[in-house]
């Protein structure tokens, strides 16, 4: 399949690579038949949606955590459905 790219879509970086770390990469973008441009791309493309997914994550569960943290010391009064699943629970343990 032939890709064309948007020469105005796209950016240059630069980077130092060790010899050794460069020679890996070159032999897998070989393996892959892409160029070494291109699987240092889709590599750190890939990577940095990993990082970026955890951290979103992360700062979710934080948010989750102060949320039922706050719940616990303030919690809500009990609505018709909480006071009817607690009468529920009641007859369920007494049998």
């Amino acid at each position: 399949m032939k890709r064309t790219t948007n020469r105005r879509s796209q950016q240059g970086i630069a980077a130092r690579i060790p010899r050794q770390a460069c020679a890996r990469i070159e032999e897998a973008a070989a393996w892959r038949g892409v160029s070494v441009s291109s699987f240092v791309a889709e590599a750190a493309a890939k990577e940095a949606e990993q990082v970026i997914e955890k951290e979103r994550l992360l700062q979710l569960s934080r948010q989750d955590a102060e949320l039922v943290a706050s719940l616990l010391d303030n919690p809500p009064n009990p609505n018709a459905a909480m006071r009817k699943a607690v009468q529920a629970h009641q007859r369920s343990i007494r049998g």
